[in-house]
């Protein structure tokens, strides 16, 4: 039999169950797809490798739940909303309605062009089509296919991988990596396609490049795909990439609207992957370009946009030292400068009448979103607290917000005082110590997340509290920039001119203290 790997049913994905509601038998063992929509409300949450490709598995799934919930046939958000809330209500998908989905799309989950002619989130047609300009068939090879290793003359990263003997890919894996390729996928050179008397190299990035996620997150992946479904009308509908026939790359490209087509086919990267004869594994991978014709501008329902100076809307770049918190008052309320998720409208309200406890989790990958420059990924999680969604009352969401400016603003001025007080130290400025890492400063990366990680803890104290907190939020924040200050320039030596360097910026970082009878207790013992 040809190698398959049948993801509706092939366990791929590691799951974490809820308390009692795991399986008897071999409860570790990973699920497929129909099975995670099946038992969504006893999964407390999936367990994947890495944050890209946790961001495109929610978008994958929060379609299937869509389709599945029937929440995609709906017009008018007033009904959506309704039709939401009675699905929250009935606490699990209809187990039928997951079984008929998958018939009507069977072997649009297979992993290999082995097994089916439309293999999942794949173009089967680059078996053919990937080819140099001599017309000899060719790969991108498995390096380039997975996450982390080098390929090609690229610097190694996570892993020590040569291009001459590159270890096989778990079927597994491979399905993470394929996810963080079509949703993050590099733009410029790619492996060579022909289509009749079109021939190319090159590609644009992918949908989510260099940008971060912001998911609500329930209690169980039932109610994460649900909370997490953002309202687009029926009307708008188009597929998503495994509910589509393929179409000609070289005219334009589908629609991309709806909750298909703007989660899960605006891919500008095409991708096959190749099995080993045993199917359990991934030997080779093409990777090159999906359309020649540019897509239409779109909004994705789960980033933060800001305004450029032409007054174009732009996805808020991923930064790794950026922790949630710091977006908080843009997800659950307004913001003057950036506009908030579109999932996140109308949730505020759903929630402070539920009373659930919801969290909501950041996954970003900083990356340079127009050269192939990869930083870093990661993720963070809020807080589960029910207090979150209170803050839309406008008397806590102006203490929110206030706290946030206290933080941002203290964080701005210990990063000035720590730049300048080193330049004066080293009495040598570089003329492009910009473009280093951190302005050349070093203790300034260290310095900073110190800064941040204490910060987190005294805004949270802030803001979870019914009445104000008994002390001065903006004096908080003055002592843990201080606090911080002091410990990256206590290891200078102590010349007279150093310790008057240091003093006199130092002296910067008490600007906006409100003077009065609190004390720092707290600040100092966190």
């Amino acid at each position: 039999m040809p190698p398959s790997f049948d993801l509706a049913e092939r366990g791929f994905c590691r799951v974490r169950w809820r308390p009692g509601r795991s399986p008897d038998e071999n409860p570790d063992a990973p699920v497929g797809f129909r099975e995670l929509l099946v038992r969504a409300a006893d999964i407390a949450d999936v367990e994947v490798p890495h944050p890209p490709a946790l961001a495109g598995l929610l978008r994958v799934l929060t379609v299937m739940a869509a389709r599945i919930s029937g929440l995609d046939a709906l017009d008018r958000r007033t009904d959506w909303e309704d039709a939401r809330l009675a699905v929250l209500d009935k606490g699990k998908f209809d187990p039928g309605a997951v079984q008929r989905y998958f018939a009507q799309h069977e072997g649009r989950f297979e992993l290999f062009h082995t097994a089916s002619s439309t293999p999942f989130l794949q173009d089967p047609r680059l078996l053919d089509e990937c080819r140099t300009v001599k017309g000899e068939v060719t790969s991108s090879g498995v390096n380039k296919l997975a996450l982390g290793r080098a390929a090609g003359q690229g610097f190694v990263w996570l892993a020590h991988t040569v291009d001459d003997q590159p270890p096989p890919l778990a079927a597994a894996d491979a399905v993470f990596a394929l996810l963080a390729w079509l949703y993050f996928g590099v733009p410029g050179r790619c492996t060579p396609r022909r289509v009749g008397e079109t021939a190319a190299a090159d590609t644009k990035a992918g949908p989510l490049r260099g940008t971060v996620s912001y998911h609500p997150v329930g209690e169980s992946l039932f109610e994460t795909l649900i909370l997490g479904m953002p309202f687009m009308p029926a009307s708008e509908s188009s597929p998503a990439l495994w509910e589509d026939e393929p179409r000609d790359p070289c005219a334009l490209p589908s629609p991309g609207t709806g909750v298909g087509g703007l989660l899960a086919n605006r891919f500008q990267h095409a991708v096959l992957l190749d099995p080993d004869e045993s199917g359990e594994s991934v030997v080779d991978a093409r990777i090159t370009w999906a359309w020649r014709l540019a897509r239409g501008p779109a909004q994705d329902p789960y980033l933060i946009y800001r305004t450029s100076r032409d007054g174009l809307p732009y996805p808020q770049p991923a930064e790794a030292s950026r922790a949630a918190w710091r977006d908080l008052d843009c997800l659950i309320g307004k913001h003057e400068d950036h506009q908030r998720p579109t999932v996140f409208e109308g949730l505020d309200d759903l929630m402070s009448g539920q009373g659930r406890a919801v969290r909501i989790k950041a996954l970003g990958f900083e990356q340079d979103r127009s050269q192939a420059k990869d930083k870093q990924f990661y993720s963070g999680t809020t807080p589960a607290k029910q207090e979150l969604w209170q803050q839309v009352d406008p008397d806590r969401f102006g203490r929110l917000r206030s706290a946030r400016v206290a933080a941002e603003v203290r964080g701005w001025h210990l990063r000035g005082a720590l730049t300048e007080a080193w330049w004066e130290l080293v009495r040598v400025r570089p003329s492009r110590a910009g473009k280093s890492r951190d302005g050349g400063v070093p203790w300034l990366h260290s310095c900073m997340s110190d800064y941040w990680e204490r910060a987190e803890h005294h805004f949270w104290q802030a803001i979870s509290t019914e009445q104000p907190p008994d002390f001065n939020i903006v004096n908080r924040f003055i002592h843990l920039a201080l606090k911080s200050y002091d410990t990256a320039t206590g290891m200078v030596r102590r010349t007279p001119d150093d310790i008057k360097i240091i003093e006199r910026n130092r002296r910067r970082l008490w600007t906006g203290y409100q003077a009065g009878p609190e004390t720092q207790n707290g600040a100092e013992n966190d």
